[in-house]
């Protein structure tokens, strides 16, 4: 005998309603940021650093989105998890219960 299974209305509603609120605020986000590539970079690099003029790299005049300290460590850290997904071995997986 076959067992049909039936989604919850709230999984279903779940499984569209995330990606497009997801959606939604990143389109809301690259509308009102401001224009161009280096423009969004300011603007994502002014959430998480202080951007002091002193502390920061210059390119032609223009100051890098992150000053010297994020910049080093948002690098060591991309570094660590691109070294640790090469060559860490796999020691976890899904749970046997």
């Amino acid at each position: 005998m076959e067992q049909t299974t039936t989604t919850p209305l709230s999984k279903k509603l779940t499984n569209w309603l995330v990606p497009l609120a997801a959606i939604i605020v990143f389109g809301t986000w690259f509308y009102i940021a401001p224009p161009g590539l280096l423009g969004k970079a300011d603007a994502v690099g002014y959430a998480i650093c202080h951007r002091i003029d002193e502390r920061s790299f210059h390119i032609f005049g223009r100051q890098l989105p992150l000053c010297a300290r994020c910049t080093g460590e948002f690098y060591a850290a991309g570094f660590a998890l691109l070294f640790l997904g090469i060559f860490s071995p796999k020691k976890s997986g899904m749970p046997g219960w």
